[in-house]
């Protein structure tokens, strides 16, 4: 199967930073942050991390590294038979 992806770079634009529970126990009664990022109309993504973590460089990298797990499939075009 030949995949090809689309060349044309994206921007993340971050559309929420809201503070919610940690759902982890061992995290208990603990903040994390939740930043919600969209790179075109049709894809929005989440990320959560610890709010003691969350810097703006943090954020920026872990939006960079979400997107980099995603960034080769969205968008791929493949024959079908």
């Amino acid at each position: 199967m030949t995949m090809s992806t689309p060349t044309t770079p994206r921007e993340a634009e971050i559309v929420s930073v809201l503070d919610v529970p940690s759902p982890e126990a061992t995290r208990m009664g603990k903040t994390d942050v939740m930043v919600t990022y969209r790179v075109d109309p049709l894809h929005s993504f989440t990320i959560r991390m610890p709010k003691e973590e969350a810097t703006k460089e943090k954020i920026r990298a872990a939006i960079q590294a979400d997107w980099n797990t995603r960034k080769e499939i969205i968008g791929a075009k493949f024959a079908l038979t």
